[in-house]
């Protein structure tokens, strides 16, 4: 759900939402998730950083302050080991530069 958020596409669902089991629905209904996919800057996401079959994704979003995005950043694991991978980067090494810094939710 991330990555399609960041990327700003289109979820077509095949699934009714009646009988769904509510762990599923819950992801699907996700308010936070889809206000990054429907912002209204309209400005798709990109891949930011590629190392180790680890990649970070961003997308700038609402709102602005004093002229620095806010940023909806997902991190995928597309290793197929199944083991989980550490990954230490800086906010400069992502792109994100404002003097005043950033709140994460």
């Amino acid at each position: 759900m991330a990555l399609w958020a960041i990327l700003a596409a289109p979820l077509p669902m095949s699934v009714d939402l009646r009988t769904i089991r509510p762990e599923y629905k819950a992801i699907l209904q996700n308010r936070k998730i889809i206000s990054v996919d429907q912002d209204p800057l309209g400005i798709q996401g990109r891949r930011i950083y590629k190392h180790k079959g680890i990649e970070i994704w961003s997308r700038p979003i609402t709102p602005l302050y004093q002229n620095y995005f806010s940023y909806a950043i997902g991190f995928v694991n597309r290793r197929t080991d199944g083991t989980p991978s550490d990954v230490a980067v800086t906010l400069k090494e992502l792109g994100l530069t404002s003097p005043t810094g950033y709140r994460v939710e």
